[in-house]
Protein backbone atom coordinates (compact mmCIF):
# COMPACT_ATOMS: atom_id res chain seq x y z
CA UNK A 1 0.00 0.00 0.00
CA UNK A 2 1.71 3.21 -1.27
CA UNK A 3 1.98 6.03 1.07
CA UNK A 4 -1.15 8.43 0.67
CA UNK A 5 -1.54 11.09 3.16
CA UNK A 6 -4.45 13.10 1.19
CA UNK A 7 -5.44 13.14 -2.76
CA UNK A 8 -4.12 16.14 -3.44
CA UNK A 9 -0.28 15.34 -2.54
CA UNK A 10 -0.72 12.00 -4.20
CA UNK A 11 -1.27 13.42 -7.48
CA UNK A 12 1.32 15.83 -7.17
CA UNK A 13 3.42 12.90 -6.62
CA UNK A 14 2.60 10.62 -9.44
CA UNK A 15 3.46 13.83 -11.71
CA UNK A 16 6.63 12.85 -13.74
CA UNK A 17 8.23 16.48 -12.70
CA UNK A 18 9.31 16.66 -9.19
CA UNK A 19 10.22 19.78 -7.35
CA UNK A 20 9.69 19.11 -3.91
CA UNK A 21 9.51 21.45 -0.70
CA UNK A 22 10.26 21.04 2.52
CA UNK A 23 8.98 22.79 5.85
CA UNK A 24 10.00 21.63 9.62
CA UNK A 25 7.58 22.10 12.84
CA UNK A 26 10.14 22.61 16.01
CA UNK A 27 8.14 21.74 19.33
CA UNK A 28 7.78 25.24 21.43
CA UNK A 29 8.28 27.68 17.70
CA UNK A 30 5.33 29.85 16.74
CA UNK A 31 6.93 29.65 13.37
CA UNK A 32 8.70 27.24 10.81
CA UNK A 33 11.48 26.85 8.74
CA UNK A 34 11.06 26.06 4.78
CA UNK A 35 12.65 25.55 1.48
CA UNK A 36 9.82 27.31 -0.48
CA UNK A 37 7.39 29.92 0.22
CA UNK A 38 4.15 28.02 1.66
CA UNK A 39 0.80 28.39 0.79
CA UNK A 40 -2.17 28.99 2.63
CA UNK A 41 -0.02 28.97 5.66
CA UNK A 42 -1.36 28.66 9.06
CA UNK A 43 1.54 30.19 10.50
CA UNK A 44 4.74 31.93 9.78
CA UNK A 45 6.98 31.05 7.22
CA UNK A 46 10.95 31.56 7.51
CA UNK A 47 12.01 29.84 4.01
CA UNK A 48 15.81 29.51 5.13
CA UNK A 49 15.76 25.78 5.03
CA UNK A 50 18.33 23.59 2.54
CA UNK A 51 16.89 20.50 1.18
CA UNK A 52 17.10 18.00 3.97
CA UNK A 53 18.73 14.27 3.91
CA UNK A 54 18.23 11.17 5.57
CA UNK A 55 18.98 7.99 6.24
CA UNK A 56 17.26 4.74 5.13
CA UNK A 57 15.78 2.97 8.54
CA UNK A 58 15.88 -1.08 8.18
CA UNK A 59 14.11 -3.59 10.48
CA UNK A 60 15.79 -6.98 11.70
CA UNK A 61 12.87 -9.09 12.28
CA UNK A 62 14.74 -12.26 13.95
CA UNK A 63 16.33 -9.82 16.09
CA UNK A 64 13.50 -7.97 17.14
CA UNK A 65 15.42 -4.56 15.96
CA UNK A 66 15.17 -2.02 13.86
CA UNK A 67 17.92 1.06 13.03
CA UNK A 68 17.51 4.37 14.07
CA UNK A 69 16.42 6.39 11.23
CA UNK A 70 18.29 10.36 10.93
CA UNK A 71 17.21 13.17 9.12
CA UNK A 72 19.43 16.52 8.76
CA UNK A 73 18.47 19.63 7.89
CA UNK A 74 20.34 23.08 7.47
CA UNK A 75 18.80 26.43 8.43
CA UNK A 76 20.60 29.62 6.94
CA UNK A 77 20.96 32.06 9.07
CA UNK A 78 18.95 35.18 6.97
CA UNK A 79 17.65 37.41 10.04
CA UNK A 80 19.75 36.14 12.99
CA UNK A 81 16.85 33.97 14.15
CA UNK A 82 18.39 30.84 14.02
CA UNK A 83 21.68 31.93 15.86
CA UNK A 84 19.07 33.82 18.52
CA UNK A 85 17.36 29.94 18.51
CA UNK A 86 20.78 28.04 19.67
CA UNK A 87 21.48 31.12 21.85
CA UNK A 88 20.34 28.72 25.04
CA UNK A 89 22.72 30.62 27.48
CA UNK A 90 21.71 34.20 27.19
CA UNK A 91 19.32 36.07 29.90
CA UNK A 92 15.97 34.78 28.02
CA UNK A 93 16.36 32.22 25.73
CA UNK A 94 13.50 31.61 23.08
CA UNK A 95 13.87 27.59 23.76
CA UNK A 96 15.97 26.69 26.63
CA UNK A 97 17.35 23.62 24.73
CA UNK A 98 17.21 22.17 21.34
CA UNK A 99 18.16 19.01 22.82
CA UNK A 100 14.93 16.51 22.69
CA UNK A 101 13.26 18.70 21.53
CA UNK A 102 10.91 17.14 18.88
CA UNK A 103 10.83 18.21 15.23
CA UNK A 104 8.68 16.98 12.22
CA UNK A 105 9.89 16.96 8.95
CA UNK A 106 6.53 17.78 6.11
CA UNK A 107 7.10 17.30 2.36
CA UNK A 108 4.97 18.74 -0.26
CA UNK A 109 5.10 21.07 -3.73
CA UNK A 110 5.18 24.62 -3.70
CA UNK A 111 2.13 24.65 -5.56
CA UNK A 112 0.32 22.98 -2.89
CA UNK A 113 -1.68 24.45 -0.29
CA UNK A 114 0.22 23.93 3.76
CA UNK A 115 -2.51 21.21 4.58
CA UNK A 116 -1.65 19.00 1.80
CA UNK A 117 1.66 18.63 2.73
CA UNK A 118 2.52 15.19 4.10
CA UNK A 119 4.53 14.69 7.55
CA UNK A 120 7.73 12.38 6.33
CA UNK A 121 9.54 12.00 9.49
CA UNK A 122 9.00 13.10 13.46
CA UNK A 123 11.85 12.73 15.53
CA UNK A 124 13.84 14.50 18.59
CA UNK A 125 17.19 16.95 17.81
CA UNK A 126 20.10 15.33 19.04
CA UNK A 127 22.95 17.88 18.09
CA UNK A 128 23.81 20.87 15.96
CA UNK A 129 26.61 22.59 14.47
CA UNK A 130 27.40 25.69 13.06
CA UNK A 131 28.63 25.73 9.70
CA UNK A 132 31.80 27.51 8.11
CA UNK A 133 31.48 31.46 7.64
CA UNK A 134 28.90 31.27 10.18
CA UNK A 135 25.89 31.56 7.76
CA UNK A 136 23.74 28.38 8.54
CA UNK A 137 23.27 25.46 11.00
CA UNK A 138 22.65 21.83 10.86
CA UNK A 139 20.57 20.09 12.94
CA UNK A 140 20.30 16.26 13.53
CA UNK A 141 17.16 14.61 14.50
CA UNK A 142 16.47 10.95 15.28
CA UNK A 143 13.43 9.24 15.39
CA UNK A 144 11.16 8.24 18.38
CA UNK A 145 12.46 4.80 19.37
CA UNK A 146 15.89 5.97 19.57
CA UNK A 147 14.98 6.15 23.21
CA UNK A 148 14.75 2.29 23.40
CA UNK A 149 18.23 1.94 21.84
CA UNK A 150 16.76 -0.53 19.23
CA UNK A 151 15.35 -2.70 21.63
CA UNK A 152 11.60 -3.70 20.49
CA UNK A 153 9.29 -5.23 23.27
CA UNK A 154 12.54 -5.29 25.79
CA UNK A 155 9.92 -5.89 28.49
CA UNK A 156 8.58 -9.32 26.84
CA UNK A 157 9.44 -12.34 28.28
CA UNK A 158 7.90 -15.84 27.70
CA UNK A 159 5.92 -15.48 30.89
CA UNK A 160 4.35 -12.16 29.61
CA UNK A 161 4.97 -11.89 25.62
CA UNK A 162 4.11 -8.81 23.57
CA UNK A 163 2.16 -9.54 20.18
CA UNK A 164 1.59 -7.19 17.81
CA UNK A 165 -1.58 -8.28 15.61
CA UNK A 166 -2.21 -6.19 12.69
CA UNK A 167 -0.95 -6.42 8.68
CA UNK A 168 2.52 -6.51 8.49
CA UNK A 169 3.01 -3.76 6.35
CA UNK A 170 1.25 -1.52 8.89
CA UNK A 171 3.14 -3.39 11.27
CA UNK A 172 6.77 -2.58 10.34
CA UNK A 173 5.20 1.00 9.86
CA UNK A 174 4.50 0.87 12.79
CA UNK A 175 8.07 -0.28 14.29
CA UNK A 176 10.07 2.27 12.00
CA UNK A 177 8.44 5.56 13.03
CA UNK A 178 7.41 4.25 16.70
CA UNK A 179 3.92 5.53 15.58
CA UNK A 180 1.28 3.07 17.23
CA UNK A 181 -1.52 4.59 17.01
CA UNK A 182 -1.95 5.99 13.45
CA UNK A 183 -5.37 4.51 11.96
CA UNK A 184 -4.31 4.65 8.67
CA UNK A 185 -1.61 1.62 10.19
CA UNK A 186 -3.65 0.10 12.44
CA UNK A 187 -1.68 -1.92 14.77
CA UNK A 188 -3.06 -4.03 17.92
Amino acid sequence: MPYNPNANWSARTALAEQAPAYFVVLEGLPWRYSTHPVKNAVAEYRPFMKTPSGAAQEIFPLEGKSSIGTITFTLVDADGSVTDLVASSKAAPTLPTLINREVTLYGGYAELDEADYAPLFRGQLTDWRLERGGAAYTFRAADLKRATAENVMANATEAAPSILEGNPLDIWYALITGDFSNPQFSVM
